[in-house]
């Protein structure tokens, strides 16, 4: 039985790109009647969320990345230190403007791991 695609974004924190809907069945038609009916929120291109999903996953597709680092331990449990800033992962090459002392980023440099599914490394 195929899944719902909002059964398929909260397999991925609430965060997902269109293409990875799609690869699971979910035709780009349903989603865009989703994001009118408000479902679905867009967050940029080729990105959707559920309208509840969690802030820093959401802020981390807006700003061109997926939640990475101590960012994913720390809701986790994990002791992390002091660092509170948000940590993004985007791809190596990609063109990443200056978010502020508030955001780190790292650069993912493909080595034979494959990237994370959803938002969140």
């Amino acid at each position: 039985m195929q899944s719902t695609i909002v059964e398929t974004l909260s397999r991925c924190r609430g965060v997902a790109r269109v293409s990875e809907l799609a690869a699971d069945g979910h035709p780009s038609a349903a989603i865009d009647r989703l994001v009118a009916r408000g479902g679905l929120v867009r967050l940029r291109r080729g990105w959707v969320a559920l309208p509840d999903a969690h802030g820093d996953v959401v802020r981390a597709a807006r700003l061109g990345g997926v939640l990475s680092c101590v960012s994913v331990l720390r809701p986790l449990g994990v002791w992390t230190g002091e660092d509170a800033r948000l940590h993004l992962q985007v791809r190596r090459h990609s063109h990443v403007p200056d978010h502020g002392a508030d955001v780190v980023t790292h650069r993912h440099h493909g080595l034979g791991v494959r990237p994370p599914r959803g938002a969140v490394d």
